[in-house]
Order: C-alpha cells, then sequence, then structure tokens
C-alpha cells in the first residue's frame, strides 16, 4: 500500500503531463529541475509564472539534447525569462540524464518519464513524493551538477 505522501505515475495509462503540471503549479518557494530531454511546451509559460510569483526557478539540462530542434524553442524562450539554467554533461559522463524535480525543498517527482510530449505517449513512469530527507538529497545532487557544469563548461 502506497502512503498518501506517495503517488505513481504511468504513461501512456494515466495523464502524466496534467498531473506533473498540476502538482508542479503548487510550488510556494522553489523549484529545481533537472533533465535529459526537455521540450514541453507549457514549460514556456509555467516557469515565468511561477518566478513572476516570487518562486526560485532554476534548471539543469543536457547539452546533447538541447541542441534538438523541439527542444531549442523551450530553451530560448526560458532564457529569455532569465530563468537560470546550466546546460551541459556530468563529470564522469557524456550526457547528464537525470529526470526529476524537486519543490518547496519537501516534494520529489523522478522516474523514467521525460520532460518531453512524446513520453507521456510512450511507457514511463514517475513517483511524486512528500519526503523532505530525500529532497535533500536530490537538492544536493542538482546543485552539484549546476555548480561542476557552471565551472567546466561554456554555457
Amino acid at each position: 500500500m502506497l502512503d498518501i505522501t506517495r503517488k505513481w505515475y504511468f504513461s501512456p495509462e494515466d495523464d502524466t503531463l496534467d498531473a506533473y503540471f498540476d502538482w508542479l503549479k503548487t510550488a510556494t518557494k522553489k523549484v529545481r529541475i533537472a533533465d535529459y530531454s526537455f521540450n514541453i511546451p507549457q514549460f514556456e509559460t509555467i516557469l515565468p509564472e511561477l518566478v513572476n510569483k516570487g518562486i526560485d526557478v532554476a534548471l539543469v539540462l543536457d547539452r546533447s539534447q538541447s541542441k534538438g530542434n523541439t527542444e531549442k524553442p523551450v530553451i530560448s524562450a526560458l532564457r529569455g525569462s532569465n530563468i537560470p539554467m546550466m546546460i551541459g554533461t556530468s563529470d564522469k559522463h557524456q550526457i547528464m540524464h537525470n529526470k526529476y524535480t524537486v519543490i518547496d525543498d519537501e516534494w520529489v517527482q523522478a522516474g523514467s518519464w521525460n520532460y518531453t510530449t512524446r513520453a507521456s505517449d510512450q511507457d514511463n513512469f514517475f513517483f511524486i513524493e512528500h519526503n523532505p530527507t530525500l529532497a535533500k538529497v536530490f537538492n544536493d545532487n542538482w546543485q552539484g551538477m549546476f555548480d561542476w557544469i557552471k565551472a567546466n563548461e561554456v554555457q
């Protein structure tokens, strides 16, 4: 039995896009996103709206995927909104393959689901869990990637 603070979503059976964005909009202080492939157009409006509410939003994205034709417009729009992001690889590999979001230092969303329009049509999953201890682990990982890319890769 799942704890009421944890919920699992499976695509294509569940409406993963609505579930993710409904959850993301609950942020009140901070959003940290790490993602490999990132092209959902809703990010172009939702993330700037969060910033306009005073929420601290920042991203770490993969360099190889960010060059894609479907990723470029979303990334460009977010750069135009002055949302901090680091686009790079990892300190040990050629890709940054994580797929997770942390909000308000308390909630974690993670799984195989990329933040792409196609991911919800394919077999993928993610969970959303209220767990400050887990959120710290993911935040520490996110900050390490952000700092490493900033120090080692030209933006």
